[in-house]
């Protein structure tokens, strides 16, 4: 998926409308909760299991993301070096660290 635009949008809108989602789902676990339904605190340990899942979800996206990022930044970086080389040949490269 690496440079692939067009997919990181996708995977980011997608985990936007999924947050989007899970606050909507706990909003309403609270108006539930406001009936008196439940016993008192139930419906907040069950809210609490939401947020994790939300948590645990929004984690491996975004973890899977910043390696994909990194290789974008990576690839684009020798984009713009090659630039700055072409624009000002005299200036040394990067060096690789020994």
């Amino acid at each position: 998926m690496a440079g692939n635009q067009s997919n990181k949008f996708r995977v980011y809108t997608a985990l936007y409308h999924i947050n989007r989602a899970f606050n909507s789902i706990v909003g309403n676990c609270y108006a539930i909760e406001h009936t008196g339904l439940f016993r008192p605190g139930q419906m907040h340990e069950l809210c609490g299991l939401i947020r994790e899942l939300q948590a645990q979800l929004s984690h491996a996206v975004t973890d899977r993301m910043h390696t994909i990022e990194d290789e974008d930044w990576r690839t684009y970086g020798r984009v713009r070096i090659a630039r700055d080389h072409r624009l000002n040949p005299e200036k040394l490269p990067l060096q690789k660290p020994k």
